[in-house]
């Protein structure tokens, strides 16, 4: 299980990021568009839903605002789950899989399917 970490698969080629202060802004400088396939592995420490524009954001790796990566749920996709997403997942180390993009100058992979999120034992 990777802790601290990021992995970013392109093609065949992995790189991994541990959560030290260079790597962290290495990660905040990597153009994501290039990179389709990720899978980041944290504990989440709080999540909140948004009633005005019906988005869900869990943080990863430290709370809210100094997470190192958020999950994004937006509201169309929240009907997937089978409870709030930012209870179902506080507390807990998960797996998120999908593109990282950077969206308010914060790193994030935004989740449409349940299955995208895996819950460590």
């Amino acid at each position: 299980m990777y802790k601290y970490g990021i992995l970013l698969f392109a093609a065949f080629a992995a790189k991994s990021l541990s959560w030290n202060k260079s790597d962290f802004s290495a990660v905040k400088n990597i153009r994501f568009s290039n990179v389709s396939d990720t899978s980041v592995c944290e504990k989440v420490f709080d999540g909140k839903y948004t009633d005005s524009n019906h988005i869900t954001f869990i943080s990863l790796g430290g709370a809210s605002p100094g997470q190192k990566i958020r999950i994004i749920i937006k509201g169309k996709d929240r009907d997937n789950f089978p409870s709030p997403p930012e209870k179902l997942y506080t507390g807990k180390t998960v797996c998120v899989k999908g593109p990282v993009e950077m969206q308010d100058g914060q790193p994030s992979v935004v989740v449409k399917d349940p299955g995208q999120i895996i819950v460590q034992q």
